[in-house]
């Protein structure tokens, strides 16, 4: 029996409606919106049924190109094909290409107008070798004396027309088998007509769904995960009683290493608790769950901010290893069995781990960039680009979870979209806009919630300083025996600078000052940057020491109350693991030196590098910044073992299995201790 192929084109075959991405193309952006809101009210009224779908399509054809020369209008139709091979799904591609090879007529059956569909398929289309011979049955133009008329020569191929045109070209229905593949309402009746019928079959599945060879993996890692969790709220049984009123209580009481549980303050009764420049939006991320929250004290009488920040901790780790093995495998192209062994590595390293467990921001931004890596590196892989749309969500999310994680998005735009990254319309739509509306956010964040607290904790300082002074000149008095009112004054004032100046020597000695390096400047950014602490201790001990390692002195100490800046290792065997992981990634850097995607996530790395090395950020506890960056490590061993010989890849195995093995023994068993 005969096999016919049928596909509609716009939202099957490709990812947009080609009608409007060839006016726009034909007639530039500003004609194109401006042509659109003449025909809004024709429009509305065929989407809510009320005016015919072909007459509205046709309004607005002729608005654009009546009057337009054939030989002009199919010019402009080939270069619209040759530009935008990029809106074709890979997964359609494959599945015409499929029907060609089992000798089958393959029809593209599509409401838009033929003259553009078929140069996709033309043989000087880019696409010819994997579409010969593929018949396009369109909606066609009436042309008279060469000149477009405006009006369609034939039905609009839409809906039962559909069935009609292949009834014309294949009239006896008995002697083949239809296979039909489409997406929306004008091929109900195409797909109800074939023998076998598809609905969006080429779309990509959701992001977040996990697929049939990640079950077994996302079972174990989500078990593991949540056990982690348990083994941290286990150690806090007390924080199920602490009501609202004493919401502080969790920061005065949580001690793993420099974290702070603004969260579980923020869920249990809201605040902006947060850095507003720092993290912007996540204070209003955790509303819901106040909501949530609140709802729950009431009815149990009990706090359980851990358990709904823990669902949160354990969805967003559980995803950074989804997408962590998707980079892996999909997109670098690794063996299953090798993208386990280095996400496992990856989450032995000490804070990759504790990240998953502490109530921060930490594991949400890892969870983000690993989500940006692996939409990036697809699109890379299949030449594809970051839309605007994808850009700005993927902003507004990453950069108000943690506001220096925004220019990763746009990193991973630049090198995911190239020079087109710089074109106008992207750069304002896509880069400057969102990013000035975030910073403008963070200005209005910070007059509304910060600011008002500020003022009222200086005028308590005032009030507090004008108290002390009286009480220094009245001890003055009284010890002096001066009756002088202006001698009295100023030995009050000596006697309050010199009480200030001890109490300030006192402070300096605390751990909070004494681990804290000279600022660039005293305000703004950068009162937290750091030009004093010894680079070479940092990067050895904290950047690739307690980062990837635990130290077992001072074991998840906070540097800002006990911990030494930094502490050495007892065992030489932590120091030759640090070597060989340093080695690996170094040696990735080199083999994968002409892949964009590892060029890509070390520009990420690189900017981390500058804020913490360059600037010293958050220098004296650089390890809890690790899940911002750590991903690169893993992602650059990748390259080592897709590209060693294969002499050296068993070597190599054994060498980052047992790597990722006494990690996940040494973090895992020091941890659990904790």
């Amino acid at each position: 029996m005969r096999k016919i192929y049928a596909f509609d084109f716009d939202g099957t075959l490709t990812t947009k409606d080609t009608l409007l991405e060839f006016i726009r193309f034909a007639k530039g952006p500003l004609a194109f919106w401006l042509g659109f809101l003449r025909y809004a009210h024709l429009l509305v009224m065929m989407k809510l049924g009320r005016y015919p779908n072909w007459k509205a399509k046709q309004k607005v054809f002729a608005h654009f190109f009546k009057g337009m020369r054939l030989e002009d209008f199919d010019a402009l139709c080939q270069e619209f094909a040759a530009s935008s091979s990029h809106l074709l799904r890979p997964k359609g591609v494959e599945a015409v290409n499929q029907a060609k090879s089992e000798g089958a007529d393959v029809l593209i059956v599509s409401a838009s107008i033929d003259n553009w569909v078929r140069p996709f398929f033309a043989e000087q289309s880019d696409e010819a070798e994997r579409f010969p011979d593929v018949q396009v049955v369109g909606t066609q133009v009436e042309v008279k004396e060469g000149v477009l008329t405006g009006r369609f020569l034939t039905n609009n191929c839409y809906g039962q027309e559909k069935v009609n045109r292949i009834q014309a070209l294949f009239p006896n229905r008995q002697d083949y088998h239809l296979t039909a593949y489409g997406d929306s309402r004008g091929d109900k009746e195409l797909l109800a007509f074939a023998d076998e019928s598809y609905y969006k079959p080429f779309r990509e599945p959701c992001l977040f769904k996990i697929k049939p060879q990640e079950r077994i993996q996302a079972v174990i890692v989500l078990i593991l995960i949540v056990l982690l969790n348990l083994v941290l709220i286990s150690k806090y049984p007390q924080f199920m009683g602490i009501m609202p009123d004493d919401f502080k209580e969790f920061i005065h009481q949580f001690k793993v290493s420099g974290y702070d549980p603004i969260t579980y303050s923020t869920v249990t009764n809201w605040y902006q608790g947060y850095n507003v420049y720092r993290h912007p939006l996540l204070a209003f991320m955790m509303w819901i769950p106040y909501l949530v929250n609140t709802w729950l004290i009431e009815l149990t009488g009990v706090n359980l901010v851990q358990y709904l920040v823990g669902l949160l901790l354990v969805f967003c780790g559980f995803y950074s290893y989804i997408f962590m093995r998707r980079i892996l495998v999909e997109v670098i192209g690794l063996k299953e069995t090798d993208g386990i062994i280095l996400n496992a590595m990856f989450f032995g390293f000490a804070f990759t781990m504790v990240a998953l467990v502490v109530p921060d921001h930490f594991v949400i931004s890892q969870m983000l960039i690993l989500l940006t890596l692996y939409i990036c590196g697809s699109a890379i892989n299949k030449g594809q680009r970051l839309s605007i749309w994808h850009t700005v969500v993927l902003f507004v999310v990453t950069a108000g979870v943690t506001l220096s994680n925004g220019v990763k998005i746009y990193l991973a735009a630049l090198f995911t979209n190239k020079w087109r990254f710089f074109y106008p319309k992207y750069l304002l739509l896509g880069v400057i806009i969102p990013a000035a509306l975030m910073w403008m956010f963070c200005r209005w964040e910070y007059q509304t919630y910060v600011l008002p607290n500020e003022k009222a904790v200086e005028a308590q300082k005032k009030a507090q300083r004008l108290a002390d002074i009286k009480k220094f000149t009245q001890l003055y008095a009284e010890q002096s025996g001066e009756t002088d009112s202006s001698r009295i004054a100023e030995g009050g004032r000596k006697l309050y600078r010199k009480h200030v100046w001890e109490v300030h020597e006192k402070n300096m000695k605390d751990p909070w000052n004494a681990h804290t390096g000279t600022p660039i400047a005293k305000e703004g950014f950068m009162k937290w940057t750091d030009v004093s602490t010894d680079r070479w201790d940092a990067v050895v001990h904290n950047l690739f020491g307690e980062t990837i390692q635990l130290h077992q002195d001072y074991l998840l100490d906070d540097t800002l109350k006990s911990r030494p800046v930094v502490v050495e290792y007892r065992y030489i065997i932590n120091y030759v693991v640090e070597a060989l992981v340093i080695g690996l990634f170094l040696i990735g850097i080199w083999m994968g030196r002409r892949q964009r995607l590892l060029w890509l996530v070390l520009s990420c790395f690189a900017f981390d590098m500058a804020l913490h090395l360059g600037l010293g950020f958050g220098i004296n506890e650089v390890y809890i910044m690790g899940p911002h960056w750590l991903f690169v490590i893993p992602i650059s061993i990748a390259y080592v073992l897709k590209f060693a010989s294969q002499r050296w890849l068993l070597p190599l195995r054994v060498v980052i299995t047992s790597l990722a093995l006494f990690l996940l023994g040494w973090n895992g068993w020091l941890f659990a201790s904790y």
